[in-house]
């Protein structure tokens, strides 16, 4: 019998990198697999190769999000070991042997009278801050119309914010404050509040609205550069994405460990 051969597709690639030379590298891996199955672009990509470490991931998704992501490493920049090459990763692309995994990401919308005045998407987390380093952010959490821990009859929170987290986002800000990861749900820990709260961890489908009360905050979605300023009366929400990120991947597994690809 004859063995099927994979038919190879022709894709379109964007390359997502930190330095010149990951860009060159990417390229030269092209040129060596073959231009017909796969076109460097840098609008309208059906598949993004993030060339980095976290950061590029986190901003490879920012840039092009529910775009499929090949996140690749340098082995000897991590102390991995170096698992295939570039060249040899091109063809699974083109002929689409992967795993296709989905994980979750936080919508994140800010309100002031009523109105949405930003709104922002984290594959990693959602982070509050206070703005002066000298006064506590004074704030209420509810999951769910429930309230979360605090003081008095509005329940309030004093302390430097709370940060907001995915699975995929647990091992990073989350698990400084929890000093634990989570694999399920969404995970919540406040940061320096006055009265000790829990880390907490809620379903997925949970959602999360903040109430500032007093003093002013900042608000950011992972590593990306764009930070809200919010002040007393203002209203953040905080629910899965509709759309996940898409990472290809040669396991099914949802990890850290399963995401990066070493070269």
């Amino acid at each position: 019998m004859k063995q099927r051969v994979a038919k190879c597709i022709a894709k379109r690639v964007a390359i997502v990198g930190k330095f010149s030379r990951e860009f060159d590298e990417c390229r030269t891996a092209v040129k060596k697999y073959g231009n017909c199955h796969i076109q460097i672009v840098s609008s309208r990509p059906e598949i993004v190769i993030s060339f980095g470490g976290d950061g590029t991931f986190l901003k490879a998704e920012a840039r092009y999000p529910g775009v499929p992501k090949l996140a690749v490493r340098e082995a000897r920049e991590y102390g991995a070991c170096k698992t295939s090459r570039l060249s040899q990763i091109l063809p699974l692309l083109a002929c689409e042997k992967y795993h296709k995994v989905s994980y979750l990401k936080l919508a994140c919308t800010v309100r002031r009278k009523r109105k949405i005045i930003a709104a922002a998407e984290a594959l990693n987390e959602i982070t509050l801050r206070n703005k002066n380093l000298g006064c506590a952010l004074r704030y209420r959490l509810m999951v769910n119309k429930k309230a979360q821990g605090g003081r008095g009859r509005q329940h309030e929170i004093i302390g430097d914010g709370v940060v907001v987290a995915t699975p995929f986002g647990s091992s990073g800000y989350y698990s400084s404050i929890a000093r634990r990861t989570f694999r399920r749900g969404i995970g919540i820990a406040h940061n320096n509040s006055t009265n000790i709260i829990p880390p907490h961890v809620t379903h997925e489908k949970s959602r999360v609205r903040i109430n500032i009360l007093r003093e002013e905050g900042q608000l950011c979605a992972d590593n990306q550069r764009r930070v809200v300023k919010v002040a007393a009366g203002d209203t953040i929400t905080i629910a899965a994405a509709k759309r996940p990120a898409i990472v290809l991947q040669k396991t099914k597994e949802q990890s850290h460990d399963a995401l990066f690809w070493y070269v």
